[in-house]
């Protein structure tokens, strides 16, 4: 057998390899606070810091974000808009068009944006990564954009 085929069967028989094995082996089924806070700070997001036994405080992109830590290891994100006044069929507009990520209107009338990230199937640092990343970076800036457009005056 050349070495190209006894290569070849050992993929097959083996898999595709460690760096995709220690990917997917890597699951975890929750992560505590610190941990989280270092996988922020290790991504470049300013200002980390552990708010209480559940929260972690964090800036990106000049703006400051929430993330909560629940007891059964799921994640969620939170952003709020101070000041601009939207209505509910605005906030109802953006959940029915768009995916991802919820908005309401707080107790205080300021529009929010949450995401979730459910822990049941495994966490990793690549998809708590994503995670942040996609709401911090792709979300939150449509969101403020939709607000912008629909923006009331007080």
């Amino acid at each position: 057998m050349t070495k190209v085929v006894m290569a070849s069967v050992l993929v097959l028989v083996l898999g595709p390899g460690p760096a995709y094995a220690a990917e997917s082996e890597c699951l975890m089924k929750g992560y505590k606070l610190e941990d989280l806070a270092t996988i922020l700070r290790g991504e470049g997001y300013g200002t980390v810091e552990l708010v209480g036994d559940d929260r972690i405080r964090f800036k990106a992109e000049g703006s400051t974000f929430l993330l909560l830590l629940y007891g059964d290891g799921d994640l969620q994100l939170y952003f709020g808009l101070s000041g601009p006044r939207v209505g509910a069929d605005d906030i109802n507009e953006w959940n029915r068009t768009k995916r991802l990520a919820r908005a309401y209107i707080d107790t205080e009338k300021d529009p929010v944006i949450e995401a979730d990230l459910l822990a049941n199937a495994g966490l990793n640092q690549a998809i708590v990564t994503e995670f942040v990343g996609t709401f911090v970076k792709t979300l939150v800036p449509a969101y403020r954009q939709f607000i912008g457009e629909r923006r009331r005056a007080e």
